[in-house]
């Protein structure tokens, strides 16, 4: 069964009566789609109705939304099973209202209940109480002490009754098996002396007390009261403690207390003059406490005198002289050091930071480290372990470079001294985020040591110049490192790649610093198909001291693939003589008159490239051929 929350709206009980036969209340649940059930047990002022013909109904804005007879008799009790219906599954607030055949009245019911569908208020060994009204829940009395040989007639305390029903009335008596019932009456809402009570014969009386509200519910209770007899002077003076340490401002001595034969009695503690009153005037008293004025010396005075009264409520005394006694106390902490102010960034967390010290007269003391909460602080990057202060995260000289914590030395007497210090962060090298390569493709069929790309990263702040180590790592997507090499920040093939056996390869490669820190990440490199096997000149001959744009080869390109077109372009390899040269679509032309005895050959490389993207590359010998050369000059 799914759980139901039902919602109750408490409000006044009330009550009509009728001089008719019992109620014609009717529903007809055809009319309703949701509904909700309450297993009830009638209650009118605090007792349960026991008769089978009594009735209940659940009513919506004067509307009868269900009826039910208390006539099921389970565990001794007549309950009712009501159905209440509803064409809303939430929230109408529904009034129950039931009929007590025994004396022919209808109630209205203290609660109201929010209507939820498939709602089940109330169980066979639990039922929902519907009821009229509440009993009273506390009875208190403004004392429960009772003044000794008191004369009759006079007040001994306030009763006060509390109600769930804001409006009821109460009528207050005596309830039975009360002790000393007798030696009390009650007038209003005063319990008053009836008999006069004498400790010799009594010192605690038990009485009982009954509430009973405007409807008949009611509560009762038990009071215990102390006789308080005719006032006696108090018999002793005692003091808590009667020593204080020296250089202590206005410190502590202790704490007054007395005897007095009445078991209940205030007192008023105070200096007086007479014997040992010397030094009453160093001291002084707040309430029960004695304190010493100033700040003692031991070294001056150890020992002095003062002479207290204690006075009762009735203005009765006792008086005692006390010998106070100052104690040598340590010398406080005078300063805190410590070994260190200054860690590196991007050490472990809990990295020792330095050694505390304390300087102190009392070089045999020992001493406690704490933080202290003063201010703005950084106390919480840093803890304390014994004499140590180490850190409690990891720190980034770039996030943050200073950090304020207050420190307390505290010595075996409890005295205690606090520093501030500023702790800053040396900067070190920051692990690089992110590692990047600038090329992640490779042509088919190079050849080993084909050059593919760039190693880079993405660098954290940093306030120095900063050299990383590339390497291949194992780890998660190295499965093909041993295909690969790195040298410096470049990565090259270690094999001539298939596309139709391989498409793409897994390396993971890593970025160090010279302080250990790195970062690692998985590469995929995709290999290119090429179509074109090769690049073709129909020359590679040149003349000499020819135009500088004068023809050279016609470019052309072998491939599988007849209908791809090419782009041709140089390709910066090596030590080449590109400039030499120019590329106009597929013809290769000079870029220079050429000088047969000055140089005879050159080196250039082409790339051809398909409408995929995919290039290959091809180096080529250009030969100058000798002519004749102007003569120069006739003899």
């Amino acid at each position: 069964m799914k759980r139901i929350t039902i919602i109750l709206f408490f409000t006044v009980s009330t009550l009509f009566a009728s001089t008719h036969t019992t109620p014609t209340w009717v529903i007809n649940p055809n009319d309703y789609q949701y509904s909700m059930s309450v297993v009830g047990l009638l209650n009118l002022n605090c007792s349960d109705l026991a008769n089978a013909n009594n009735k209940v109904a659940a009513f919506v804005n004067g509307e009868c939304r269900g009826v039910a007879q208390s006539n099921s008799i389970v565990n001794g009790k007549n309950l009712a099973y009501l159905i209440i219906y509803s064409n809303s599954p939430l929230g109408e607030t529904v009034e129950l209202k039931y009929y007590n055949a025994a004396n022919d009245l209808v109630y209205t019911a203290k609660e109201t209940i929010q209507f939820t569908d498939n709602a089940a208020f109330g169980k066979n060994n639990s039922p929902y109480l519907i009821r009229n009204n509440d009993a009273p829940t506390k009875i208190s009395l403004s004392t429960k002490l009772v003044i000794e040989n008191a004369k009759a007639g006079i007040e001994v305390a306030s009763i006060t009754v509390l109600d769930p029903d804001k409006l009821d009335t109460h009528t207050l008596s005596f309830a039975q098996n009360g002790a000393d019932n007798s030696f009390f009456f009650i007038d209003g809402n005063k319990l008053k002396v009836l008999n006069t009570i004498n400790t010799a014969t009594k010192d605690t009386l038990k009485i009982k007390l009954r509430a009973t509200d405007n409807l008949g519910c009611f509560l009762e209770k038990e009071f215990s009261l102390i006789v308080d007899k005719i006032n006696d002077a108090p018999t002793g003076l005692f003091l808590s403690d009667s020593v204080f340490f020296e250089n202590t401002s206005a410190p502590f001595v202790g704490s007054f207390s007395s005897t007095d034969p009445d078991l209940i009695d205030k007192f008023k503690y105070s200096f007086t003059i007479g014997t040992g009153d010397v030094d009453n005037a160093k001291f002084s008293i707040v309430d029960s406490n004695l304190f010493f004025k100033s700040s003692a010396n031991f070294e001056v005075k150890k020992t002095y005198s003062v002479r207290v009264r204690v006075t009762d409520i009735g203005g009765l005394t006792y008086d005692k002289a006390f010998s106070i006694h100052v104690k040598d106390n340590n010398d406080p902490p005078t300063n805190i050091v410590l070994s260190n102010t200054k860690v590196y960034e991007n050490e472990l967390s809990n990295q020792l930071v330095a050694k505390m010290s304390t300087i102190d007269e009392d070089t045999w003391d020992k001493y406690e480290y704490t933080f202290a909460n003063i201010g703005t602080n950084d106390n919480t990057s840093f803890q304390i372990v014994n004499d140590s202060l180490k850190a409690k995260k990891v720190f980034d000289f770039e996030t943050k470079d200073s950090y304020v914590i207050y420190l307390i030395s505290t010595d075996s007497s409890g005295v205690s001294f606090t520093k501030s210090f500023t702790i800053t962060i040396k900067d070190t090298l920051d692990a690089p985020t992110d590692l990047k390569l600038s090329n992640t493709t490779i042509t088919e069929n190079l050849p080993k040591g084909t050059f593919i790309g760039k190693l880079s990263t993405v660098e954290a702040k940093s306030l120095i110049p900063v050299l990383y180590t590339f390497s291949l790592v194992s780890g998660e997507g190295s499965t093909d490192n041993a295909r690969f090499y790195i040298s410096k920040d470049s990565l090259y093939s270690n094999e001539p790649f298939d596309y139709e056996r391989n498409k793409q390869f897994s390396i993971r490669a890593r970025a160090a610093l010279v302080n250990g820190m790195k970062v690692e990440k998985e590469l995929l490199i995709m290999v290119n198909n090429v179509s074109a096997t090769s690049i073709s000149l129909s020359n590679n001959r040149v003349f000499e001291n020819e135009a500088m744009d004068q023809f050279v080869a016609k470019i052309s390109t072998i491939s599988t693939d007849t209908q791809t077109k090419y782009d041709y372009t140089f390709a910066n390899i090596g030590t080449n003589d590109n400039a030499s040269f120019s590329i106009s679509n597929d013809t290769l032309r000079a870029n220079k008159v050429f000088d047969f005895e000055a140089k005879s050959s050159y080196n250039i490389y082409l790339t051809s490239t398909d409408s995929s993207n995919v290039s290959i590359n091809k180096i080529f010998t250009i030969y100058v051929k000798d002519a004749l050369d102007v003569p120069k000059d006739i003899l």
